[in-house]
């Protein structure tokens, strides 16, 4: 423990004088000795430390648990809260993501409050840390979405607005969102709402597509993009039914170019029960070597959920995994670049995915939500996850192992990653990746095997751990969410397509 000891004394006391000198020799003594009474020695075996300014500097402070603010008259403190399938966008100076309506708990109410109808959050940051939720794009459910449901299911009750994309077009923002119906995920409507502002106001322009039961795929989890040769515009959306599909839009309206034209298959998977187990996709140009990366998540969203990736020379595909496997040809595709996973000291995170992406003047983003592991308090907690994008030597994504706190760069050296660090390998999907714990010694080895390795040039780490495959992974500062620190993290790609994450633990 760290004491700082400031004594403030009144003008009239002047230090010349015998009497007083005498006085603050008492008085030193005494405050001395109810300091050292009033340490317990037992109360820890480490002695306590005082955080550093940059620790000081770089605390996001966002507890995980945030069950107590849950009830949805906190929604303006829900800033990294109830968030899921987030999508993202900047700007002038601001950041925004738009989410589908989720509510821990039910957000306290029941469900036919209306409070609780369906709306579209918004949060918005000039950090990319600190969010703020500014209002909804929608005052209530849109008349025509409930008219279109109505019709197939006279019941249907206005629950739920899915996984929005905002994508800026000209001086226009449109927003495509999906509604599905009441227990039948086949039948979806996918809309369209455009404001000349991401705050809006938002002006709904109704149904983009639809799909019923009985259709190939579902209309749901669109996303956008748009050819930088051609300027064409494609439209994603589909999930578990059949996977990913992609539709050619009118760039001046939004809408199809064709309205018979419900998209080609561009993503799917072996099928399992009729499912295909995938969804959320989202493409990301990468100016750098002018490639088109799908991100789509796989499995069931509470514990599997994982982040593949395929790229191509355009749009509408067709999109290839690093071992040159077409996304839509029913195969398992690599690279994986989440999972669920734990560090050390804490409960650890599932259900990482359906991703928003941002590439911010050539500094790339992606956020997700995350739900907390078992045993957690809740597993139902959803949190946003907004991480670092950086990319291997041959142009693939690889993501930093901790969620962004604007911690900055600097330059780093063999000496720095020298120390005991926590190492997770992204192998698994149906249960938790947890760490290993290695020592990189200062004479190269690894936890003084000479049969294992490493060697670090000041921005690549290449690890060869004995019985395990080398890789190469990149080496960043970040914050450690866990231990509420700056520390060095590592993020790599094994050659089977694994994420290998590491967190610098002393």
């Amino acid at each position: 423990m760290k004491v700082r000891l400031s004594l403030h004394f009144p003008a009239s006391v002047q230090m010349s004088q015998p009497y007083n000198q005498s006085a603050l020799i008492l008085i030193l003594l005494l405050f001395t000795f109810a300091l050292i009474s009033g340490c317990d020695p037992t109360s820890s075996d480490e002695p306590e430390q005082e955080p550093d300014d940059q620790n000081q500097q770089y605390d996001p402070g966002v507890p995980d648990d945030y069950s107590d603010i849950s009830h949805i008259d906190n929604f303006s403190s829900w800033g990294h809260y109830n968030v899921h399938d987030p999508s993202m966008i900047k700007y002038d100076d601001y950041y925004y993501i738009f989410s589908t309506d989720v509510f821990f708990g039910g957000g306290g109410v029941d469900e036919d409050d209306p409070r609780r109808d369906p709306k579209i959050p918004i949060r918005k940051s000039d950090d990319l840390v600190d969010w703020q939720p500014i209002g909804h794009v929608f005052d209530e459910m849109p008349g025509d979405v409930i008219d279109f449901m109505r019709e197939i299911q006279p019941d249907y009750r206005p629950l739920a607005v899915w996984a929005p994309f905002i994508k800026q077009v000209g001086d226009e923002f449109r927003l495509y969102y999906s509604v599905p119906a009441n227990n039948d995920l086949q039948t979806a409507y996918l809309g369209l709402a455009t404001s000349p502002h991401p705050e809006g106001p938002w002006e709904n322009q109704g149904l983009v597509l639809a799909t019923y039961d009985g259709d190939e795929h579902n209309g749901i989890d669109p996303a956008l993009m748009i050819d930088r040769a051609t300027g064409r515009h494609w439209l994603f959306h589909g999930s578990w039914q059949a996977g990913i599909f992609v539709v050619e839009v009118d760039p001046e309206t939004g809408f199809r170019l064709d309205e018979q034209d419900k998209g080609e298959i561009v993503a799917t998977r072996p099928l399992s029960n009729g499912s295909a187990a995938m969804e959320g996709a989202e493409v990301l140009y990468r100016p750098e070597n002018d490639m088109y990366y799908m991100f789509v998540t796989y499995d069931w969203l509470m514990e599997p959920y994982n982040v593949r990736v395929g790229r191509a020379e355009q749009p509408q595909g067709p999109y290839l995994d690093m071992f040159g496997k077409n996304l839509a040809d029913h195969t398992n595709n690599y690279p994986k670049i989440t999972a669920q996973y734990r560090f050390s000291g804490h409960y650890g995170w599932k259900g990482v995915g359906h991703t928003g992406l941002l590439n911010d003047d050539g500094d790339y983003y992606l956020a997700s939500n995350g739900r907390l592991g078992g045993p957690s308090p809740n597993e139902h907690l959803m949190l946003l996850h907004l991480r670092r994008i950086f990319w291997t030597d041959d142009g693939w994504p690889i993501l930093s192992p901790q969620r962004y706190a604007g911690v900055p760069q600097i330059d780093l050296q063999s000496e720095d990653v020298h120390g005991r660090w926590e190492y997770i390998s992204l192998n698994e999907t149906f249960s938790k990746n947890d760490p290993l714990f290695i020592t990189l010694s200062s004479d190269g080895t690894v936890n003084n095997n000479s049969n294992s390795t490493w060697n670090f040039d000041g921005t690549d780490l290449i690890l060869n751990l004995e019985g395990r495959e080398s890789f190469t992974a990149k080496v960043i500062r970040g914050w450690d969410w866990e231990n509420d620190r700056v520390t060095l993290l590592f993020s790599g790609l094994s050659s089977d397509g694994i994420g290998q994450w590491g967190k610098k633990s002393d």
